[in-house]
Parts: C-alpha cells; structure tokens; sequence
C-alpha cells in the first residue's frame, strides 16, 4: 500500500523499516484507524510510503462528524405550535453563541433552559456573514457548572440541506488546519 508522505515542517518523514504506523482516514463522515509497517520511502514520481497490509482496523470517533469547540452567533426559535404537548412559551434567543458544532449538530450556551425534544430552527451565522438555516431537535441541555444559569444546549439537526453541511463542515475542517 502506498502513502502519501507526511512531512514536518517541510521536511519528510522518513522511518526505520518496520517500524510501526497509526494511519487515520475519514470515510463517510466518520473517523477510523489502522496500524501497518513501515517498509520504504520512493520519492519519484512523489513522496510516498510503502507500508504493509493493514491490521486492528477500527471506528475512533463515535460521531458521524468531527465536533470543533469555537464560538459563533446563533438564533434559536421555538414556536409554541411546534411543541403543544408541553407548556412552552414561544422562544427567540437571539444573542446565543455556539459553544462547538459539527456537520450533524451543534452546542450552544444559553440563559434559556430548553427540555429535551424540543424542536427549534437554528440560524447559525459563519465567518463571512454567510447564514446557514436549519431545524434542529434539542439532544440535551445541561448546566454549565452546578447552580449555574447558564446552559449548554445540545442540538442535533433534523434537516438542513446539504449544502449548508458542506459549508459547515469544510469550516470545521479549515479551522483544524489553522490551528495546527
């Protein structure tokens, strides 16, 4: 199997034959590892590894999207109708920050505390002014410390459009980069 050659600050890795590699890849969404061996370096007609077969494949994120703690502004609506049953006022919380998000959801840190179930619509604002519309179900919504009033809530998106994933989701990624 071949590798694209990681470099370190402009340099290629290079390792001793057989050493041992943890290989992480993201298919679908989610996030998996693999060990092989090291065999060999080629660097025409590009830097590549040679390594071995791959064994103890496995699924190291739980999540089906990464999850990046950063603070944007968000709305959050609840409209009465949308949950009769109980007895929840209509709500707009309109100076709300996410506390993380992902491609599946998002956390955000509010005054309000919403009961799990709730359904809302997200207005979630990225770099850039770029708005991103979407409906979401409250997962959780907890203390941020004890005797606190301020909440995490969590929200999980029950449709957003698939461009507007992407948008979030190549966010996330570019974020990652950035901070390294």
């Amino acid at each position: 199997m071949l590798l694209s050659m990681p470099s370190h600050r402009g340099q290629p890795i290079v390792l001793a034959p057989g050493a041992e590699v943890v290989v992480r890849f993201i298919l679908g969404g989610a996030v998996f590892q693999f060990k092989t061996l090291y065999r060999e370096s080629r660097h025409f007609p590009l830097p590549v590894w040679v390594v071995g077969p791959a064994y103890e494949v496995s699924k190291i994120q739980r999540r089906s999207y990464f999850r990046l703690e950063t603070y944007l502004p968000v709305i959050l609506h609840v409209e009465k109708e949308a949950e009769p049953e109980k007895s929840v006022p209509p709500i707009v919380d309109l100076n709300l920050q996410t506390k993380d998000i992902s491609g599946g959801g998002l956390r955000v840190v509010s005054k309000t505390l919403f009961e799990p179930g709730t359904e809302v619509m997200v207005e979630l604002t990225l770099p850039g002014k770029v708005k991103i519309p979407t409906k979401g179900r409250v997962v959780r919504s907890e203390p941020s410390a004890p005797d606190s009033r301020i909440h995490w809530v969590s929200i999980e998106f029950t449709f957003i459009e698939e461009h507007d994933r992407k948008k979030i989701v190549t966010f996330v990624f570019q974020k990652q980069l950035s901070q390294r």
